[in-house]
């Protein structure tokens, strides 16, 4: 990721689609500088995780629910776990 400092914390978003999710999302993509998101999590709703995944930078996912993490698998070129 570019202007990443060797300092940067790297972080995984877990609940990337719940209340708070987007608006973690909103502050890591603010702070790149400092921060890495290098994975998120959600439950059902992996075209939130996947959209956040493309806006980070991120090329892994974890997605609870099988059907979803098959359909997110089909949409996203990087990693998905289920």
């Amino acid at each position: 990721m570019s202007g990443l400092h060797a300092g940067a914390q790297r972080v995984v978003v877990l609940g990337c689609s719940g209340s708070i999710g987007p608006q973690a999302a909103d502050v890591l993509e603010g702070s790149r500088d400092r921060m890495q998101c290098v994975g998120l999590a959600a439950g059902r709703d992996w075209r939130t995780a996947v959209e956040q995944a493309r806006r980070l930078g991120v090329d892994r996912i974890a997605i609870a629910d099988r059907d979803a993490a098959r359909e997110a698998s089909e949409a996203f070129s990087g990693t998905v776990l289920a």
